[in-house]
C-alpha cells in the first residue's frame, strides 16, 4: 500500500512538472507579445526572478 502511494505521488509530481514546463512557452510568447522586448532582456528578467529561489540551493551544494 505504501509503495503504491509513493508511486502515485511520483506520477503526480512528474505530471505537474510536465504541465508547468509546457505552459512556460505560452507565458514566454505572451511576454514577448505584451512587452515588445527582445529575448536577452526577457531572459535576464527571468533569471533575476529565479535567483532568490535558486541561490539557497546552490549555497548548500
Amino acid at each position: 500500500m505504501a509503495a503504491q502511494r509513493i508511486g502515485l505521488k511520483g506520477f503526480l509530481i512528474t505530471l505537474l512538472g510536465a504541465v508547468f514546463f509546457s505552459t512556460k512557452a505560452i507565458f514566454v510568447k505572451l511576454a514577448f507579445h505584451d512587452t515588445g522586448t527582445d529575448a536577452v532582456t526577457l531572459l535576464t528578467v527571468r533569471m533575476l526572478f529565479s535567483l532568490p529561489l535558486l541561490q539557497p540551493y546552490c549555497l548548500l551544494l
